[in-house]
């Protein structure tokens, strides 16, 4: 089998294996949607839990299976039109009214169940056809729902009607609202705003801009209303006006809800610190251990605090003084979701949706369904990979984030070019090894007519490889580049765009600690109009086609089929290659969308500058058949490769490789026939046995 490397799939190749990687959901530390509904107390001492993704159920005292619930997403159909009705994280709380419970699925599916008679049973359910992370507000009658993109939605509990629908904030909202009275009280992600809406017209009383972006749910404590920022800071604010009336800097970011009780506040960091604070902002006392992150919220337990971390530790403070009374690690476990206090002990829920019972007094594992980590003696690829390649360039680009006036969007533009600049040398490499492969595509040819045998097809194409002084994988030189930084930046951007909530809790243990760069999150994620953490658009999804597809249009423009097989699938894959990637870069995030139209419109003009545009013309993209509509000049669409790839000196050897000395000559003197006009092809014929032309001397079409 003859090995020959296509230069114009090179690029292609990368997209292929970056999409199925996307596509199979291969996406390591980009962090799955998976919920973090806290575990609810139901009627009769139930728990509710998420059992599994979008699976409510209720289980007994002793953890045995009540009942259980399925919340689904909307019918979403595949690009086979087959149509399916996935499951859909839960990261509300379910909100208990007696009997009744409300349950919000990730996906803006909201259901009123009866918990009645050991069974769950729907009563009516809505789709708000809209993200929400928020746990909802029951008031009265109505149910405040606040999605994902910043609209309130009020239903009637009694029928799930919607009775009002505004847009207090365009920021993004994933904290719980708190209610005091007839004000409800909304904290943005992105915007760095809270809004006060009176809960029975929708209008905004008040905005205060400025108190830190939040993805906690807030609280109200008396007359104060306690934000947890990203900016490392508490800020209290006044719930009549919204004036700010202190904050309290940590050291890291504040994702938890707060503990409140009448005389104090109790927060918890994700850099592992515990602060107890004063009505007035005053610390009283703090703890802190290095190496853990806390977004579950702080329990209180008669004289205890109760901090559980993302690395599966579990400590009791005293909450007086916070002095450490006892600590407890589940091996194997990670806590994001806050826990519960029930007569049973404080019980928790993990990622995977084990079940943990912790005893508030001593610390005492009751129970555990978590299974051992076990360790592990393989080699640390995961590791390694986050170590040397994910964790700088996260940070790189959230450096540019924050150099080019927080737009994310540029960040991505001056990252390609950065990255297109430091490959530059293998990236001319490439483009010379392209133009000597596209030169030597005449003798190419003649081998693959001359040689039926694959073998001395493949030994005489190898020989003229050597003769040249080519590389067939010069092309591969940036690739070995591109490659893992393609692959990387698909966990980068889902990181850092927050695509999913559990993206952005595991982005705080990869930042460097540069205060540069921990102020910088949350970033804003809009660009020209595009929210560059959700899927890629239409729009941006055709600018990934046609910039793919013009690249490998200018590619092809300059290398020559060797059969009419070759030629048929060179011309399927200029079509079938530009789609697949349009289709996938759909499935994954717009930052990426925007990273790969970027890349290949560089690598256009460098291919367009060191290379040529050989016989492609931009009138050549215009149909004849449309041509001939508009009474325009036909194109030939036949690609010349006399005129794209002159021959050089190596093709005129004494002999054909492997084959007669005259049959070569002869071979030789009918090519230059073809390539002489009329005037002088007499003159051609005679000296066909003669001195072949001097190498590199290129001809012109006229």
């Amino acid at each position: 089998m003859m090995f020959h490397v296509k230069h114009r799939f090179g690029p292609t190749l990368v997209a292929f294996l970056a999409t199925a990687l996307i596509a199979t959901g291969c996406t390591g530390s980009g962090a799955p949607a998976q919920g973090w509904a806290q575990p609810v107390k139901g009627p009769g001492g139930t728990l509710l839990i998420q059992s599994q993704v979008g699976m409510l159920a209720a289980l007994a005292a002793d953890g045995s299976k009540v009942a259980e619930f399925q919340v689904k997403g909307p019918p979403t159909r595949n690009f086979l039109g087959q149509q399916s009705q996935a499951p859909t994280p839960l990261y509300a709380a379910p909100i208990v009214d007696g009997t009744t419970a409300y349950v919000v699925g990730h996906h803006g599916r909201v259901a009123r169940l009866s918990l009645d008679g050991g069974v769950i049973a729907e009563k009516w359910g809505v789709d708000l056809q809209e993200q929400v992370v928020a746990t909802p507000i029951l008031r009265g009658d109505r149910l405040y729902v606040s999605a994902e993109n910043g609209t309130l939605h009020v239903l009637n509990v009694a029928n799930g009607t919607i009775t009002n629908t505004t847009r207090p904030t365009d920021g993004r909202v994933w904290g719980a609202p708190a209610v005091q009275g007839s004000r409800l009280f909304i904290g943005t992600l992105d915007s760095s705003e809270v809004i006060a809406v009176n809960a029975d017209s929708g209008a905004t009383e008040w905005k205060h801009e400025g108190a830190g972006a939040t993805a906690a749910d807030l609280v109200v404590q008396g007359d104060l209303l306690v934000l947890p920022s990203f900016d490392r800071t508490i800020h209290a604010l006044n719930t009549a006006t919204g004036d700010e009336k202190w904050q309290f800097r940590g050291d890291g970011w504040f994702i938890g809800r707060p503990a409140v009780t009448d005389q104090a506040i109790y927060a918890a960091s994700m850099r592992g610190s515990v602060y107890a604070l004063d009505r007035d902002g005053k610390m009283r006392w703090t703890f802190s251990r290095t190496g853990l992150e806390f977004r579950a919220t702080p329990l209180i337990s008669g004289d205890t605090l109760i901090v559980a971390s993302r690395s599966g530790e579990v400590i009791g403070l005293n909450l007086t003084d916070g002095t450490e009374k006892w600590s407890r690690t589940v091996d194997g476990a990670r806590f994001d979701a806050s826990g519960a206090l029930t007569d049973s002990g404080v019980v928790y829920t993990t990622p995977d949706y084990k079940l943990v019972r912790i005893d508030p007094a001593n610390g005492e594992i009751r129970s555990s369904t978590v299974p051992p980590s076990g360790g592990s003696s393989a080699f640390p690829i995961g590791r390694i990979w986050r170590l040397v390649l994910e964790t700088p360039l996260i940070n790189t680009i959230i450096v540019l984030t924050a150099l080019l006036a927080s737009s994310y969007g540029l960040a991505i533009l001056a990252f390609t070019v950065l990255v297109k600049a430091l490959t530059f040398p293998l990236t001319l490499k490439s483009l010379n090894s392209m133009k000597a492969m596209q030169e030597i595509q005449p003798q190419m040819q003649e081998i693959q007519k001359k040689y039926t045998d694959p073998r001395r097809r493949q030994e005489e194409t190898m020989r003229l490889y050597r003769e040249a002084g080519v590389n067939p994988l010069g092309c591969l030189g940036p690739l070995v580049i591109q490659t893992p930084i393609f692959f990387a930046l698909y966990q980068v951007v889902s990181l850092t765009v927050g695509a999913t909530p559990e993206a952005v809790l595991n982005l705080s243990g990869r930042l460097y600690d540069v205060p540069l760069i921990q102020d910088a999150i949350p970033l804003a994620t809009k660009f020209l109009g595009a929210d560059l953490a959700a899927h890629t658009g239409y729009v941006l999804a055709f600018v990934v086609f046609a910039t793919t597809w013009l690249q490998q249009r200018i590619s092809s423009s300059r290398t020559a089929a060797t059969s009419e097989q070759q030629q048929s699938m060179n011309s399927m894959m200029l079509w079938m290659m530009p789609v697949m990637i349009a289709y996938f870069s759909m499935l994954a995030p717009a930052g990426l969308g925007l990273y790969w139209a970027a890349s290949t419109g560089i690598q256009i003009i460098l291919q367009w500058v060191f290379v040529g545009p050989g016989d492609f013309t931009w009138a050549s993209l215009i149909p004849n058949s449309v041509r001939d509509r508009l009474g325009m000049r036909q194109v030939s669409t036949r690609i010349d490769h006399r005129r794209a790839a002159p021959r050089t000196a190596i093709t005129q050897r004494t002999g054909a490789p492997g084959g007669d000395p005259t049959e070569s000559r002869n071979t030789d003197a009918g090519s230059g026939d073809e390539r002489k006009d009329g005037r002088r092809g007499n003159r051609t014929g005679s000296q066909s046995t003669g001195t072949p032309p001097r190498s590199g001397r290129r001809r012109r079409n006229h």
